[in-house]
C-alpha cells in the first residue's frame, strides 16, 4: 500500500511505502512508480520545508548505492546495482542471515572504479555517475571538505528569479549548516569478504547521519516518485515506528542515535563524569528489546 504524502511542483508525487527493500521496490514498480532519487530526496525536503515532516523525522533510502572491496577506497555509485530485483532480494536474504551481500566477484567494483576514475576527470562534480570516496572510516560532508560528494548527489538548482541557488548548498543550509557524517561499513568486515559488497544509501532526517552500511531486510517507511495524478492513499501516522519483526518495535532514528553515542564513547570523546548519563538510555534502550 502507497501512503501519500505530498505532490511537489518539477517532481511530482511523493509516496511512502513500508516494507523491506526488495518489497518497497516491487511495490513501486506495481502502482507506477520508482525509488526516489538523492536528489529528489533533497529537493522535496527543501521545497515543503518540513511542512510535511519530510525528513524531519525519518530518512528514506535513495537510489544511491556503495561498494566495497578488499583494501579499497569505497564508491559511491548514483545508480546502486541492488536496484536490480533479484540483486535486491539476495540482499534482504544475505542480510536475514546477517551477513552484506556480496556478488563474489570484485569486477563489479573494478568496473565502477575505472569508470570514477574517468568521472573525476571532470571538473563539474554534477556530470559525475560514480564518485571514489575519501575514506574507508567514516567522514564529515562540510563546505571545504568533500562537498563535492553532495553536489554530485544533489546537483542543479532549486527556486526562481533571484531565489535561485544550487540545491547542494541549500540543503546544506536545511540540514542545518552542520556536518554530515556518512557512515560506512568497517573495513575490517569489508576485508574478510571476497567480491564486490553492496549496500545502499540511507539519507536520515535533518542533521544526522547519512549510512552506508546496515541491513535491507528491516521494514521501513521509504520514499517513492509517482505521476502527479496519482492518489494512493493519504498518510494518517506520522512518526512511524521501525518493524524487525512483530515483537520486537523500534525507530531508525533510535538506532542511529545510540550507535553514534557507543562510536564517541569508543573515541574517548566522552567525558568519565557523563559516562552514565550517556549510557543509560542506551541500557534502557536493551533492555526494552528483551522484554518486547
Amino acid at each position: 500500500m502507497v501512503n501519500v504524502i505530498a505532490k511537489v511542483k518539477k517532481i511530482g508525487t511523493i509516496g511512502e511505502v513500508d516494507g523491506n527493500f526488495a518489497y518497497v521496490l516491487g511495490e513501486f514498480q506495481k502502482n507506477g512508480g520508482r525509488l526516489i532519487t538523492p536528489r529528489e530526496e533533497g529537493y522535496i525536503r527543501v521545497a515543503t520545508a518540513g511542512n510535511e515532516e519530510i525528513g524531519v523525522d525519518q530518512g528514506s533510502y535513495v537510489t544511491a548505492g556503495f561498494e566495497y572491496a578488499q583494501n579499497a577506497q569505497p564508491l559511491l555509485r548514483m545508480q546502486s546495482r541492488l536496484l536490480n530485483p533479484s540483486l535486491a532480494q539476495a540482499a534482504v536474504e544475505a542480510n536475514g542471515d546477517d551477513k552484506y551481500f556480496n556478488t563474489s566477484t570484485r569486477t563489479e567494483y573494478d568496473e565502477d572504479l575505472n569508470q570514477a576514475e574517468l568521472d573525476a576527470k571532470n571538473q563539474n562534480p554534477e556530470m559525475r555517475s560514480v564518485v571514489i570516496l575519501p575514506s574507508r572510516k567514516n567522514f564529515y560532508i562540510k563546505p571545504r571538505a568533500n562537498f563535492d560528494i553532495l553536489r554530485t548527489i544533489m546537483p542543479g538548482y532549486i527556486g526562481r528569479g533571484k531565489k535561485k541557488r544550487q540545491l547542494a548548498d541549500a540543503f546544506y543550509e536545511w540540514n542545518g549548516n552542520v556536518p554530515i557524517e556518512v557512515i560506512l561499513v568497517d573495513p575490517e568486515t569489508v576485508d574478510a569478504q571476497e567480491g564486490t559488497l553492496l549496500t545502499q544509501m540511507w539519507l536520515c532526517w535533518r542533521d544526522d547521519a547519512w549510512s552506508g552500511y546496515g541491513y535491507l531486510n528491516g521494514s521501513y517507511w521509504v520514499h517513492g516518485i509517482f505521476p502527479l495524478n496519482f492518489m494512493g492513499e493519504a498518510s494518517a501516522q506520522k512518526n512511524k515506528p521501525v518493524m524487525q519483526n512483530s515483537t520486537i518495535s523500534y525507530t531508525q532514528r533510535e538506532i542511529t542515535k545510540h550507535y553514534q553515542t557507543l562510536t564517541d564513547i569508543q573515541k574517548g570523546k566522552v567525558k568519565l563524569s557523563a559516562l552514565e548519563e550517556q549510557v543509560t538510555p542506551i541500557r534502557d534502550f536493551f533492555a526494552r528489546l528483551r522484554t518486547k
